[in-house]
């Protein structure tokens, strides 16, 4: 599954000023990296912009928006089975070969469980969250839920839930004679 939580939407442009591809990642500065590797059309590239939503579902809307659309060049349209097949880059696709209606509904069915899946997990997170601000600690949730004590630890950490006990260890190098460090 897509690591779900803040995700943005990028835009690039040619240096016509015409949109050219949408992208969506958690890290843009990284995957355009990995698009500068690996995508030909890379040094059309003229002009970048960058859009954050709370969470992957909301950018996973916006980018399917922009894409329908925009129709840029570099994208296929993940709403628009007729267009999976782009008309600018038959190396693309095995010719002779185009999916059927039930491999294209397949990716939809599969398209719509993973984003009711993400808005589950991020309910879920919510919940983790909330319950941790009570006090409940991560080693007693681990027992009831699908991931081990570090994830939900990372999970309360990143919805700001503070420590449920100051920390018992104390550095060597501490000043023992300072009273305020008691």
């Amino acid at each position: 599954m897509p690591p779900q939580g803040r995700t943005a939407v990028y835009t690039l442009y040619s240096a016509e000023g015409e949109i050219i591809y949408v992208g969506i990642s958690n890290s843009p500065h990284a995957r355009w990296k990995a698009h500068a590797d690996t995508k030909d059309w890379w040094s059309t590239v003229a002009t970048r912009e960058i859009e954050w939503f709370p969470s992957r579902l909301e950018a996973e809307a916006r980018e399917r928006l922009l894409i329908s659309e925009c129709r840029p060049m570099w994208n296929l349209d993940p709403g628009m089975p007729e267009n999976r097949v782009p008309t600018h880059r038959h190396d693309r696709i095995r010719a002779g070969w185009t999916p059927d209606q039930t491999l294209l509904d397949l990716v939809a069915r599969y398209e719509s469980e993973q984003a009711t899946a993400g808005a589950t997990r991020d309910e879920l997170e919510s919940e983790i969250v909330a319950v941790m601000m009570k006090g409940v600690s991560a080693s007693r949730m681990a027992k009831f839920l699908p991931w081990g004590v570090p994830t939900i630890q990372a999970i309360g950490k990143k919805g700001g839930v503070p420590l449920l006990r100051r920390p018992t260890v104390r550095s060597i190098r501490e000043d023992s004679s300072d009273p305020t460090k008691s």
